[in-house]
């Protein structure tokens, strides 16, 4: 993202480019699909992305990235209004969670270049593979539909530990 201002005293215009950190994406991704899929799931009309970004309280930069990913991943689609809103790429009820979060996690990925072409020891692929199965193991089989509260005009559910074996659930009160 590339902010630009110009400092009075200085004179002279200055332009910072920020990244957005990996935590920032996978909150961002799920808030995007809970956001686009809440309105689908409620029969309303859809959210552009610059309505998207300004519900968020986030910059349209930083939302389009997010976005493009869950695009790519045909997590979302545009529709052909002008200017295009976004609508669930499938089904909320078998959108998984670990779906929406990888979609973000492997943005810019390519066949050349990305975790597997990576030389390294044993023991820190072992720590990779429990990285990647610590995402699954804690978000389980959670679905989008899972986060969106089909009650009253609360926000979503609350995620509840169930049992021993780390399943969870959501909850709407």
């Amino acid at each position: 993202m590339t902010t630009t201002w110009f400092h009075v005293f200085h004179r002279r215009l200055h332009t910072r480019t920020a990244h957005l950190s990996n935590r920032l994406k996978e909150k961002l991704a799920i808030a995007v699909i809970a956001s686009v899929g809440s309105l689908y799931f409620e029969k309303q009309s859809p959210i552009n992305g610059s309505q998207l970004a300004a519900q968020l309280g986030i910059g349209a930069e930083a939302c389009n990235k997010v976005v493009n990913a869950l695009l790519d991943a045909k997590l979302l689609i545009r529709t052909s209004d002008d200017p295009p809103a976004l609508i669930p790429g499938y089904a909320l009820e078998v959108m998984q969670l670990t779906d929406v979060v990888n979609a973000v996690r492997t943005s810019g990925e390519s066949d050349f270049l990305n975790p597997t072409v990576i030389s390294s020891s044993t023991n820190v692929q072992l720590a990779f593979e429990r990285l990647e199965d610590g995402l699954q193991t804690s978000l389980g089989n959670l679905t989008v539909k899972d986060l969106l509260h089909t009650g009253d005009s609360d926000q979503g559910g609350n995620v509840e530990n169930v049992d021993e074996n780390n399943v969870h659930k959501i909850t709407h009160s």
